[in-house]
């Protein structure tokens, strides 16, 4: 599922080793540290050994969010299936300076669409903290329900759910 999507303002390309720099600032912000956590990326080959990581896991995909207007990256996306949970995940993040632009709703929105129509995908779940207000506020506007706290080896979960099919 290495697809490239374009909606009316961005486009949305697979990770690969040219957006190490842009990772290296996005993963060192502090919306990042405070609410995915600190992935110890602090150097562009750490970012590098990171994009690699992504890359070789199965089940794990990552689009990077450019603007078309200037193709400057803004922000990620990513859907995945993770051992604790029945469903894809998706997930997404942003620099602060693309934060309330919509730029986040967009993306995913176009991420869900290709899951629900080409990938026939039933229910994508989405997970965030309780701290995180703007998260929950976007998943609520993509149409997500919350559907139960879990617990991880890290943190407490709040999941989300949204039926794809009947009624996307």
């Amino acid at each position: 599922m290495r697809n490239t999507f374009e909606t009316q303002r961005l486009t949305l390309q697979p990770i690969c080793t040219k957006d190490a720099a842009f990772i290296l600032q996005l993963l060192n912000t502090e919306g990042w540290l405070q609410f995915i956590g600190n992935r110890q990326v602090n150097t562009q080959n750490d970012a590098l050994n990171y994009i690699d990581k992504i890359l070789a896991t199965e089940n794990l995909y990552y689009w990077t969010v450019t603007l078309k207007s200037s193709g400057v990256p803004a922000g990620l996306v990513s859907y995945m299936k993770r051992s604790y949970l029945p469903h894809f995940d998706i997930g997404f993040a942003f620099l602060p300076d693309y934060h309330g632009k919509g730029y986040a709703f967009e993306a995913t929105t176009a991420v869900l669409t290709h899951v629900s129509t080409i990938l026939h995908h039933q229910y994508v779940l989405a997970t965030t903290v309780s701290g995180n207000a703007a998260s929950i506020k976007l998943l609520e506007r993509l149409n997500f329900c919350y559907s139960k706290t879990i617990e991880t080896e890290n943190d407490q979960l709040l999941v989300y759910v949204r039926k794809l099919h009947g009624g996307f």
